[in-house]
């Protein structure tokens, strides 16, 4: 893998333009936009497909962590009462 890209990251895709006179400045600009808006379009829906398992575990490993406490708590007064 060159460049130490991996097969998941995003990839550039070439910009197809025609002509790049004085004339045609209003389909270049469009082609540009067009070209842009797709590319963005592709990253963000890259980001959170990315960033969706990460997400479910914090908030897996936050609920754990709120949870210890308690259980941590009612463990303690339960064998304070009933030595081992």
């Amino acid at each position: 893998m060159p460049h130490g890209h991996r097969i998941e990251d995003l990839k550039l895709s070439p910009l197809a333009v025609g002509k790049a006179g004085p004339e045609d400045r209003l389909a270049t600009v469009t082609a540009l936009f067009t070209h842009a808006e797709r590319y963005t379009i592709e990253a963000i829906d890259w980001y959170l497909t990315k960033r969706r398992r990460p997400a479910q575990w914090s908030r897996l490993l936050r609920s754990i962590a709120s949870a210890l406490p308690w259980s941590a708590a009612s463990f303690r007064s339960s064998t304070a009462r009933h030595p081992i």
